[in-house]
């Protein structure tokens, strides 16, 4: 005889199978699945159509806090502590500092986010389109993703226009109350938005300075302290489509005197990111790069509002189950 052991937060082992079997055979979710698949085949026409290379990186390594989503804990039977990677940054900066000039992944990446109750666009294992390349000049990353985007959508069945508008990000909270504004004047439109210059770093609900983009965003110059880090605006860019935050970027910092730094206004651990700095200190050139949502590209082109219908296997162990979805 065996028996279960279940949680009251957790469905048994039974009701997950039949769940994600339910999952798997709705037309609904095949059609978005679909959909998918003609994004990634037609992401990677396009970028290895203009010279990018596509690499594997690891999903486990020492630890990083490159977000403020937590990170997850890997442990090894001898007791060894891992940790799943919340994006590839190191390794890329690695591959585009040993003279790859253009760098493409489908990656796997892993960030420990809240539950917000009514928000059903994230999940803590997500497939992320990392690319990067070596520029001084945003603006080159963000035609490259148009161009992407513009072949996506055309093998969705619509065809959108370039350049997308842009908008800083001061500008967009100030007019929309948020910096992921939904532009759309009709809502079957396809409406995307660059939003662009987001701050180095913000007080936060106590007062105390924390970073708005990662550790490696660049600023406009190095900061002194934590004050001046929140008077500085980094080269950074999100696309928002119809609301949604589908990708995120910024040129990269390429100066070890310039990300210690940022790691020193900031009150980061240094020793946390000393791979990274002996990396730029050996000479690396003027980069930048994007990280583009799969789950959630494909979530907003097939009209969702759950990220789970764009998945063929969404996170159901304590995210959202089938009752729970919008």
């Amino acid at each position: 005889m065996s028996s279960e052991i279940t949680s009251p937060t957790r469905p048994c082992a039974t009701d997950l199978a039949a769940a994600t079997l339910a999952h798997l055979r709705d037309p609904v979710v095949r059609a978005n699945l679909a959909l998918r698949r003609s994004i990634v085949r037609e992401v990677r026409a396009q970028l290895e159509g203009e010279g990018f290379e596509e690499y594997e990186t690891p999903v486990l390594g020492e630890r990083i806090n490159e977000y403020s989503a937590g990170l997850i804990r890997a442990q090894s039977a001898a007791g060894d502590e891992w940790w799943l990677t919340q994006s590839p940054q190191l390794f890329k900066q690695m591959l585009i500092a040993s003279g790859r000039t253009r760098y493409l992944q489908f990656a796997h990446c892993f960030r420990d986010e809240p539950r917000e109750p009514g928000r059903y666009d994230r999940m803590r294992e997500f497939i992320q389109i990392d690319i990067e390349m070596v520029t001084d000049d945003p603006a080159e990353i963000r035609r490259l993703v148009e161009r992407v985007m513009v072949r996506v959508c055309r093998a969705a069945g619509r065809a959108i226009s370039t350049p997308f508008p842009e908008m800083d990000a001061a500008t967009a909270v100030a007019h929309y109350g948020t910096d992921t504004p939904d532009l759309r004047t009709d809502p079957d439109e396809w409406s995307f938005v660059w939003i662009t210059d987001f701050p180095l770093a913000e007080p936060d609900g106590s007062g105390r300075p924390r970073l708005v983009r990662h550790p490696m965003a660049r600023p406009e110059q190095p900061p002194r302290d934590a004050d001046h880090a929140c008077s500085l605006r980094t080269y950074s860019y999100d696309l928002v489509l119809n609301g949604y935050e589908i990708g995120s970027g910024d040129l990269r910092i390429h100066d070890a005197a310039e990300q210690l730094a940022v790691l020193r206004a900031m009150d980061l651990p240094a020793e946390q990111y000393q791979v990274l700095l002996d990396v730029l200190a050996d000479g690396c050139p003027p980069h930048g790069g994007v990280g583009l949502g799969l789950d959630r590209l494909a979530m907003a082109l097939a009209g969702s509002r759950d990220i789970a219908q764009a998945s063929a296997f969404p996170h159901w162990f304590g995210r959202v189950l089938p009752e729970e979805a919008p």
